[in-house]
């Protein structure tokens, strides 16, 4: 069972960025590129391994005719929601809100054709509802809202423990000694006397590709004794728990399936 105070132990703090290589998310440990996690479970996505994710959700019927655009926003939103999160519940963390805000003014990431208000058109008829004019104040009055449902989450759970931003897991695989990869929680929940493993997302829906980052945080870890993933409702102001089983019979197929895609990212850009 694992304990906060092992968890300050084990999990030392390293100043770990992910860099880009490749079009893959890397952590660089020397002279290897160790693709982060989510690299991982993306090319177990374009494989079939796991089940997409469905547009039409929670009872909203929704078709977006550039879903690249809201997939964009939607990355954007959750940089900033995850900035703020972590700004809530550790003081000593360094805020990358400006970055985030360049990064949407400029559009980072999309082709250069794109404008703006192609952007804000798109999600006004994904939404069917008004959106600001302007990116960036919408941007933040979408957090607003996920921040009141992570406030509701977080006053029923005194026990969480912040796990900082800048903190980053290098695990190597059980077999392939020279193949590793990088991780970092969103957050440590200390609950009853278990650690658990908190992914906090701002999508739709909670998908196979979110619960896998909770099952590889797990086995990550000697410390971690459970998952659990929170969806923070913007719509709603409130949030959806769900606990995943790291050890049910589907999920340890799919970490099996895991651990044969973190060799073959490894060795495509090493």
């Amino acid at each position: 069972m694992g304990t906060v105070e092992r968890y300050r132990e084990d999990w030392p703090r390293e100043d770990w960025t992910v860099t880009n290589r490749h079009g893959i998310g890397v952590y660089v440990d020397g002279d290897r590129l160790c693709p982060a996690a989510t690299s991982i479970i993306e090319q177990m996505m374009r494989r079939g391994k796991l089940n997409p994710p469905i547009y039409g959700t929670d009872g909203y019927e929704r078709r977006a005719e550039n879903p690249e655009l809201i997939f964009w926003y939607a990355r954007r939103l959750g940089e900033l929601a995850h900035d703020r999160i972590a700004a809530r519940v550790d003081e000593t963390y360094d805020r990358d809100t400006q970055g985030i805000v360049r990064r949407i003014r400029r559009l980072d990431g999309l082709p250069e054709d794109v404008e703006e208000l192609d952007v804000i058109g798109e999600l006004y008829r994904y939404r069917d509802a008004n959106v600001r004019s302007d990116l960036v104040h919408q941007a933040e009055k979408d957090v607003g809202a996920l921040m009141t449902a992570w406030e509701e989450w977080r006053s029923a759970f005194s026990w969480v423990v912040p796990f900082r931003a800048e903190y980053g897991m290098l695990r190597e695989h059980t077999q392939w000694d020279d193949v590793a990869w990088g991780l970092r929680p969103d957050l440590l929940a200390y609950d009853s006397g278990e650690v658990v493993a908190v992914c906090i997302k701002t999508g739709s829906r909670i998908t196979d590709a979110h619960r896998m980052q909770g099952i590889v945080t797990y086995h990550s870890s000697m410390d971690i004794d459970g998952v659990e993933i929170v969806r923070l409702d913007r719509e709603r102001e409130w949030y959806k728990r769900e606990t995943v089983d790291p050890q049910g019979d589907r999920y340890m197929c799919l970490y099996a399936d895991y651990l044969d895609a973190s060799v073959r990212v490894f060795r495509s850009i090493n």
